[in-house]
């Protein structure tokens, strides 16, 4: 079984002096497990099964529930593999403006 989770970097996040605000390199550094979602917002959207492909870096994502839109380019991938839920894939999304 293959999971995908989808995350994007919490805006308004600043340095510890709390003089500037982080960048979206820095989340990218950030990305890695376990994932401190004190710094990222996981989309509540999640596929599961085998008959779907995996994103490609670059690939823009939109994802709409009733009210909102997430759009974002896909800038990391993480892929973890367990022996209980299969493989669960982790995407870092680059929300669009």
């Amino acid at each position: 079984m293959k999971t995908i989770y989808y995350y994007f970097p919490k805006e308004g996040v600043k340095n510890k002096a709390g003089n500037a605000l982080l960048t979206f390199d820095w989340f990218k550094k950030k990305f890695k497990l376990p994932i401190d979602l004190d710094y990222f917002h996981e989309i509540n959207y999640i596929e599961e099964g085998e008959g779907f492909e995996i994103p490609y870096i670059k690939d823009i994502i939109a994802l709409t529930d009733d009210k909102i839109l997430w759009q974002g380019q896909v800038e990391s991938i993480i892929r973890q593999k367990s022996m209980i839920d299969g493989e669960i894939i982790r995407i870092l999304l680059y929300q669009m403006k």
